[in-house]
């Protein structure tokens, strides 16, 4: 994890990342529970489970390439302003993928940078 991200931020940039980590993890969840998807109860579990690890900000990568494709599987078929939605969606979590989990995660925790003092 630490050839992924040099860093993990603190500070506001910490707490942004978290925000954008916890938004993201709330609207997969809410395509599990309104109706996003209706095909197979494996989705479903991993959906949930996609979205819990996302908020936490355990395995971000990971669970960012999952989450954008559950995200992509449901974009085909949509209505336009619902697919600009579903693509805003998408490049938001593209974007949390690349950036990295930020300070306050579980990746940070057991990944990040250690001080050695003597």
């Amino acid at each position: 994890m630490q050839r992924l991200f040099s860093i993990f931020p603190a500070g506001a940039a910490g707490f942004a990342l978290l925000l954008v980590r916890v938004g993201i993890a709330a609207l997969l969840a809410g395509l599990v529970f309104i109706g996003g998807l209706d095909d197979a109860i494996w989705l479903r579990v991993v959906a949930c489970i996609t979205a819990i690890s996302l908020c936490c900000g355990a395995l971000t990568p990971l669970s960012c390439c999952v989450a954008v494709t559950i995200e992509l599987r449901l974009f085909a078929g949509l209505p336009m302003m619902a697919a600009m939605y579903q693509s805003f969606l998408v490049l938001m979590t593209v974007a949390l993928g690349i950036l990295g989990p930020g300070a306050f995660s579980l990746d940070a925790r057991l990944f990040g940078r250690r001080v050695l003092v003597q």
